[in-house]
């Protein structure tokens, strides 16, 4: 079971974890990724989330990774209701 926990130190540091191995499983199986594309789209997924998790607003989040490897671009999008948008080299992968 994936969980997202957050803290705040008395100096008013915020932290956050995130446990994402179900979701990113999920993904994995659902678009029969290989395994560096899987690690790849998970820790964009996991950074998206988290981000997208601080906003009050319903805002999203967007993460856009380029580069020149055989994955090209991994895009990220992510709201707070953890509806989740992947984008792996113009192959659109939907995660609900």
């Amino acid at each position: 079971m994936d969980y997202i926990k957050r803290f705040t130190t008395r100096e008013g540091v915020r932290m956050s974890l995130a446990v994402t191995t179900d979701t990113v499983e999920t993904a994995r199986v659902r678009h029969d990724l290989w395994p560096v594309a899987t690690a790849a789209l998970g820790r964009a997924m996991t950074g998206a989330i988290l981000l997208a998790g601080d906003f009050k607003n319903h805002e999203n989040v967007s993460l856009r990774i380029k580069g020149d490897g055989p994955l090209g671009v991994v895009h990220v999008d992510a709201f707070i209701w953890l509806i989740i948008y992947m984008l792996l080299n113009k192959y659109l992968l939907l995660l609900a």
